[in-house]
Parts: structure tokens; C-alpha cells; sequence
């Protein structure tokens, strides 16, 4: 298998371990979620990613990579007119399912400028 292929197949197991827990990894803090259950949660998304680093590094720089490579994909996509779709590949779409494809990171605030 290649180096590529090892690649692909991390990142996917990866974000479906984040999508099974993205009511905890990103809900709001309440009496039923508080902080400790969100760092615990990260921190086995930190096993799944197979990575040398802690906890923090995966929320913070692995998830928002992805996060923001898949964010710029569609940008571009919106903006040569191609509507996104034709383009992404499976890791983008997993994290559009992840983050929400009407949430407002997707289509903005709705705010006049």
C-alpha cells in the first residue's frame, strides 16, 4: 500500500471517529457536557490519529487542516462556478457531513456586510 493510500485511509478513520463524537467534540457546554468530557473525547481522536503529538494539536491543527482544506475547496468551487460537488473528494465530503452542510460556517451568517 502506499504512502499515499496509508494517508487517505488515516484521515478517514479519523474523521468518522469525529463524526461518531461531534455532539461531544463540538456541543455546547452544559450540565451534561462540561469541559473534561470534551479534552477526554479529544484525546482518544488523538489515539485514532495515530500522531506523536497531544490531545491539543489534534484539535487544533489536524481537525481545523482539514477543516479549512476542505472549506477553501469549496470557496473555489463557488467561485469558478463548478457549484463544489464535481471536485471534492471523500475526505472534504466527510467533513462537510461533519460540520454541516447549513451550519454557519457553510453558508456564512447571514448578515448584511
Amino acid at each position: 500500500m502506499s504512502s499515499k493510500q496509508i494517508d487517505f485511509e488515516r484521515k478517514m478513520q479519523f474523521l468518522k471517529k469525529v463524526r461518531e463524537n461531534k455532539d461531544i467534540l463540538f456541543g455546547a457546554f452544559s450540565e451534561k457536557l462540561r469541559k473534561q468530557d470534551k479534552v477526554n473525547k479529544w484525546k482518544e481522536m488523538a489515539e485514532v490519529a495515530k500522531t506523536d503529538k497531544d490531545w491539543t494539536y489534534v484539535r487544533d491543527t489536524i481537525w481545523q487542516n482539514l477543516k479549512k482544506t476542505a472549506m477553501l475547496k469549496i470557496d473555489n468551487a463557488k467561485k469558478t462556478g463548478t457549484g463544489g460537488m464535481g471536485t471534492l473528494t471523500e475526505v472534504h465530503n466527510m467533513v462537510l457531513e461533519i460540520i454541516g452542510k447549513e451550519s454557519p460556517v457553510m453558508c456564512g451568517l447571514g448578515v448584511a456586510e
